[in-house]
């Protein structure tokens, strides 16, 4: 059924008449038969016209297919968002600071200075490293004292004068398995010359220790800061008093 109800009702009630139609001639039939005396032909159609009449037709309604529940969802209601007003801001400037420049007092070098400058290579496969220590002289001039020594004696100043400088235990010059080349003997002398250079810096601080003077071959007296010399002031002799002139007359010595 597709909706036409009328027609199914009008076709429903012809197949009613029909099935009627059929009970009655098996009812007559069967009548017919008792009259000729044919029992059982009688007993037959009254038979098929029993199962006929508790067969009847029906409609034939097409199996209804239940729809899925409908859910109905709430309506969206669209929310504009919140417009927040943001205070306005301000940019402030930081104050300005003057600074004023820092001023870094250099210290002013040594009166002493020290260098490893060359080395010599000795008989036996060692080197030997000249040291040429400096020092004021009389007036403007400056003395010169020189000295040279094997790495191994380097290391023995160290372990006699580190505590009283207030260096660390070891050397700051590394030391090699094998017999130093060229290159690295060079390298030394500069290592050699910081080295010394620090020496010097603590003992003008802190004093020299006898093993420094000894292995620079220096007074220790070089490590006290500089006196300034004393300037000539030109000084005017006194003037000579002199002697008064008596008055005498005219024409008499003067006695």
């Amino acid at each position: 059924m597709r909706g036409n109800v009328v027609g199914a009702m009008i076709h429903e009630a012809r197949a009613e008449q029909i099935h009627h139609n059929r009970v009655e001639h098996q009812h007559h039939a069967a009548a017919r038969d008792m009259r000729h005396g044919n029992i059982i032909g009688a007993m037959a159609h009254e038979a098929r016209a029993s199962a006929m009449s508790h067969h009847q037709p029906r409609m034939h309604m097409p199996p209804v297919v239940a729809a899925p529940p409908v859910i109905m969802q709430p309506p969206v209601v669209m929310q504009r968002p919140l417009v927040v007003m943001q205070p306005p801001v301000v940019m402030q400037q930081p104050p300005v600071v003057m600074q004023q420049p820092r001023v870094v007092m250099q210290q002013p070098p040594p009166h002493v200075t020290i260098s490893v400058n060359s080395y010599i290579n000795m008989a036996d496969g060692h080197a030997e490293f000249q040291i040429a220590t400096q020092a004021p002289g009389l007036g403007n001039q400056r003395v010169q004292f020189n000295s040279q020594h094997r790495y191994r004696e380097f290391e023995a100043l160290h372990s006699q004068i580190h505590r009283a400088l207030g260096m660390g235990e070891t050397i700051n010059v590394p030391k090699t398995l094998f017999t130093p080349s060229e290159s690295v003997k060079r390298e030394r002398c500069t290592q050699l010359t910081h080295y010394l250079t620090h020496a010097v810096r603590q003992s003008i601080s802190h004093g020299a220790p006898p093993a420094l003077c000894a292995f620079l071959a220096v007074d220790a007296s070089i490590f006290m800061p500089p006196q300034p010399q004393a300037q000539a002031v030109a000084t005017t002799p006194p003037l000579a008093m002199a002697t008064p002139i008596p008055d005498v007359p005219l024409g008499q010595p003067v006695i």
